[in-house]
Order: C-alpha cells, then structure tokens, then sequence
C-alpha cells in the first residue's frame, strides 16, 4: 500500500464530493504533513492526510453543517 499517493480516481471522487476546484492550491502538500508528522512523533490516519496534503485543508462541505475545520488552524505553534 502506499500511503502518499491515493489513486487517481479516488482523489477525484474527493475533489467532486467537498466541491475543491482550485486546483489543489487549498492542499497543504506531502512536505507540510510530513513535517508535522515528525515534529509530532505520529503518522496521521489515512484518508484524512492525503486529503490535507493532496484535496484541501478544511471544507465548508460536510457533516454536521459546519463542515471540516483546516488543518493549519488545528497544529500547535511549535508545527511546522
């Protein structure tokens, strides 16, 4: 299995579902999930890194009605 790189048609489907097309500019990318990955000691859980690091980070879509709160919004000061 590789964990960094979900398959073409999946990373559609997530494109499609949370309504991303800004062409991948709201992701954070590979380098910013990996660093904080290692500042933390963890590896997040799959889907949801690909999804920050390849789809967006946070979407007003989503469950319940407020959506899914960014990434960068979440880490501690000391994140890359």
């Amino acid at each position: 299995m590789d964990t960094d790189r979900a398959a073409p048609e999946d990373l559609a489907a997530l494109h499609e579902a949370f309504h991303v097309d800004d062409g991948g500019e709201s992701a954070l990318g590979w380098d910013a999930v990996h660093g904080f990955e290692a500042d933390h000691g963890i590896v997040l859980p799959e889907p949801y890194r690909t999804f920050v690091a390849e789809i967006t980070d946070g979407s007003y879509s989503g469950p319940p009605d407020y959506g899914l709160v960014g990434f960068r919004s979440c880490r501690s000061e000391t994140a890359r």
